[in-house]
C-alpha cells in the first residue's frame, strides 16, 4: 500500500477528463468546456484557508475529473469551500479534517438542508483513496452519523408559488400564452420549440443541451401513418455524453413545431456541419469561444435553463393564485410532469420514467400532491379568479356587424347544447382553419369576439353544473379540466357589465 504523501504529490503535467477534455491539473485555475458544461474553478481559496491540505484537494479533485462528471467537479469543488469556510473559525488554517471540524460543521446553521449530507460522501471518498487529510476519527464519525439530506420534493409538497409546481390554471396560462406569442411573433421558433420541449416532455436542461437533429426520429408504423419520437440523451446516470437515451413518443402538434425546428436549424447552419444529423436541435445565438469537439453551437446546460427562464419570462403570464407575473424555470415543469401524472393515477415506476429517474426514492412527493385542482368553484370565486388568470384574451364587440368577419355566416360561435339553442354567442376573428371544439374553446382564444348582449352568464352557470356534478360523481380531474374556460366565460361576463355599467353612468 502506498503512502498517502506519496499519491497525493503524484500530479501529471497533462490530464483527460472522463468528458474527453484536456487541462494542466498543476495550473492554479483548472478550466475546460465538456459537451455541455463549463468547468472553472481555483485554488486560491484552499491555498490562503488550508494550506496543508491544499496539494490533497487538488489530488481529489483531480480524481473526480478523472473519473466522474463535470458537474461532479463543479458541484464538489464548492461543496468543499462551503465545508472549509463554516467548519473552524475564520483566520484559523486547518491542519487536518478531523472529528472535531465534522462536528463543528454539523452544528453550525450553514450545514443545514443537507449540506453535511452532501459533503460527507466527499470526505470520506478523500480518506478510501488514502489522500492525506481526513483523520481516521473523522472518517469513523462519518460512518456512524445518520445524516438526513435535502428536504426532496419540499416546493411539490408545499405547492411553493414560485418554485413548485404550476397549477392546472398556471399550465394552461402558460402554454396558451407560448402559442400566442409565437403566432403574433413576439417570440421566435427556436423559443417556441424550445418552450414546447419543456413544456410537454420537461427534460433536464443538459439533456436539451445535448439535443441533436438526428434525435428527431420519424417511425412509420403498419399504414401510412408515421409516428414521431424523440430520443432524449440522458444525463444524470453517469457515463459519457449521449451514451444513453430515453425515447419520448411526440405528439402530432409537438412533432410538427420541431420538424419546423430541425429544417431552420439545418437551414441556418448546414453548411457548418458534414453530417445535418450533428447540428444541435437547440444552438446557441451566438458561438461560444470554447467548445468541445462534437458539440459545435450547443449550449451548456446552464445556457439552456437561463434561455428558458428568460424567453418564457418576457410571456409575463399572471398565476391566479399570486395576482403576479409566474416565475418559469425549467425545474418547475418538471415538477409539474411528476404531479400531474400523479394526479392521473399513475404509478411511481410511471412518474419516474417520464422524470428519467433510476429508481423510485423520489417520486413519492408526487403522490402526496394534487396540485392545481380546485375543489370548489362557485360563480362569486370564478369571477374573483377571472380578474387574477387572465383567461380571456380575445376582444368584446357590440354585436355581429362590429366582427372582423362580419356577414360571414360560417364564422358564427353558437352554443346549442348549453343554451338549448341556435343563437349565436359571438364571432370568429380568424380565416384559418380551426380544430377547436366551439364555443367554449373559444373564450379562451384570442381571436374570438363575444358579442356585448349575448348570454354569456347562462354559458357560465351551465359550466359550474357540469363541474359540480362531476365533482359530486368523486372525480375531481375530469371536473377540473374546464376550470380555465369557467374563469374565461366569467372574465366575458364581467366585461360585458363593466361596458354596460359605464354607458349608464
Amino acid at each position: 500500500m502506498k503512502a498517502r504523501s506519496e499519491v497525493e504529490t503524484f500530479v501529471p503535467e497533462l490530464a483527460v477528463t472522463s468528458s474527453g477534455q484536456s487541462f494542466d491539473p498543476r495550473s492554479e485555475r483548472w478550466s475546460w468546456r465538456g459537451p455541455v458544461q463549463r468547468v472553472s474553478i481555483s485554488f486560491d481559496f484552499f491555498r490562503s484557508r488550508a494550506p496543508a491540505l491544499a496539494a490533497s484537494i487538488r489530488s481529489l479533485l483531480l480524481f473526480i475529473a478523472q473519473n466522474g462528471s463535470d458537474t461532479a467537479v463543479r458541484n464538489n469543488y464548492n461543496r468543499l469551500k462551503h465545508f472549509l469556510q463554516h467548519c473552524a473559525p475564520a483566520g484559523v488554517a486547518i491542519e487536518s479534517i478531523t472529528q472535531a471540524e465534522v462536528m463543528n460543521y454539523q452544528a453550525s446553521p450553514a450545514s443545514k438542508n443537507g449540506k453535511l449530507s452532501a459533503v460527507s460522501g466527499l470526505l470520506k471518498l478523500w480518506h478510501e483513496l488514502e489522500i492525506r487529510g481526513v483523520a481516521e476519527d473523522a472518517y469513523r464519525l462519518l460512518q456512524e452519523l445518520r445524516l438526513k439530506g435535502n428536504a426532496k420534493g419540499e416546493a411539490v409538497r408545499t405547492q411553493d408559488s414560485d418554485y413548485g409546481p404550476f397549477t392546472e390554471l398556471e399550465r394552461q396560462a402558460i402554454l396558451t400564452a407560448l402559442k400566442d406569442a409565437h403566432e403574433t411573433g413576439a417570440i421566435s421558433l427556436d423559443a417556441y420549440a424550445l418552450g414546447i420541449v419543456s413544456f410537454g416532455l420537461a427534460p433536464r436542461p443538459v439533456s436539451i443541451a445535448m439535443l441533436k437533429v438526428r434525435d428527431l426520429i420519424r417511425k412509420r408504423a403498419d399504414g401510412d401513418r408515421t409516428s414521431f419520437f424523440l430520443e432524449v440523451p440522458r444525463a444524470k446516470q453517469g457515463g459519457e455524453a449521449r451514451s444513453s437515451f430515453k425515447t419520448r413518443k411526440l405528439n402530432d402538434d409537438y412533432a410538427a413545431i420541431l420538424e419546423r425546428q430541425a429544417a431552420d436549424v439545418v437551414r441556418r447552419l448546414g453548411k457548418y456541419f458534414h453530417d445535418e444529423g450533428d447540428i444541435p436541435l437547440f444552438p446557441v445565438r451566438r458561438r461560444a469561444r470554447e467548445e468541445a469537439e462534437g458539440y459545435e453551437f450547443h449550449y451548456t446546460a446552464d445556457g439552456v435553463g437561463a434561455r428558458i427562464a428568460a424567453e418564457l419570462e418576457t410571456l409575463e403570464v399572471v398565476s391566479e393564485r399570486t395576482g403576479d407575473f409566474i416565475n418559469i424555470c425549467a425545474s418547475r415543469f418538471r415538477k409539474t410532469i411528476g404531479t400531474v401524472a400523479a394526479r392521473e393515477g399513475r404509478s411511481a415506476l410511471v412518474i419516474a420514467d417520464l422524470l428519467d429517474h433510476v429508481d423510485t426514492q423520489q417520486v413519492g412527493v408526487y403522490a402526496e400532491a394534487n396540485a392545481g385542482l380546485i375543489a370548489e368553484i362557485d360563480k362569486a370565486m370564478a369571477f374573483h379568479l377571472a380578474k387574477l388568470a387572465q383567461a380571456f384574451s380575445g376582444h368584446l364587440i357590440p354585436d355581429e356587424a362590429s366582427a372582423l368577419r362580419a356577414g360571414d355566416q360560417e364564422s358564427l360561435i353558437r352554443a346549442p347544447e348549453q343554451l338549448e339553442g341556435f343563437d349565436p354567442v359571438g364571432s370568429c376573428g380568424t380565416f384559418s382553419f380551426c380544430s377547436l371544439n366551439a364555443p367554449l374553446a373559444c373564450y379562451t382564444c384570442r381571436k374570438f369576439q363575444p358579442w356585448l348582449e349575448a348570454p354569456h352568464e347562462a354559458i357560465l352557470d351551465w359550466l359550474l353544473r357540469e363541474r359540480a356534478r362531476l365533482v359530486e360523481e368523486g372525480d375531481l380531474t375530469i371536473a377540473s379540466v374546464r376550470d380555465r374556460t369557467i374563469l374565461a366565460v366569467a372574465a366575458v361576463v364581467l366585461a360585458c357589465l363593466e361596458v354596460k355599467e359605464g354607458a349608464l353612468v
